[in-house]
């Protein structure tokens, strides 16, 4: 998805319900805690280039500006100041390579959770009922 226009583009919206379905299927678990309003919602959504397009350039955009505007602001000693959530899969990627509560104090001067989910990837699908609390309490809190 990072590479340049529009050679990812054409290939994912080829075959855009093949390679949203092979795409979201890629956990030992496969498809099974997607439910089927969920996952007939992600092939929607893929099918319109324009979607496809956008993704891409978030990814782009992620490894050139925002990188260095990144950079340059950590380099600063500037810090997100807005009081920060932060949620992870504990068995996905990040949960298994890193330790995001100590990652994003260097990032975030308010963090008011810090918390790996019993999931992987996908949060909201793999374990909803444990996103919706975190997320409620934190959208709740008074501090906000």
């Amino acid at each position: 998805m990072i590479q340049p226009f529009d050679m990812p583009e054409r290939l994912m919206s080829a075959d855009p319900d093949f390679f949203i379905t092979k795409k979201l299927a890629k956990t030992k678990q496969g498809l099974s805690f997607f439910g089927q309003e969920a996952l007939e919602e992600y092939k929607r959504c893929f099918r319109n280039p324009a979607t496809v397009h956008a993704m891409c350039e978030d990814y782009r955009a992620c490894a050139t500006i925002d990188l260095a505007m990144d950079t340059k602001d950590f380099a600063a000693g500037k810090k997100i100041t807005c009081p920060a959530l932060i949620l992870w899969g504990a068995t996905g990627a990040v949960g298994r390579n890193h330790d995001s509560a100590k990652i994003w104090k260097n990032y975030a001067t308010t963090i008011v959770g810090a918390k790996a989910l019993p999931c992987g990837h996908y949060l909201s699908e793999e374990a909803p009922e444990e996103t919706y609390a975190e997320l409620r309490a934190f959208f709740a809190a008074k501090s906000l």
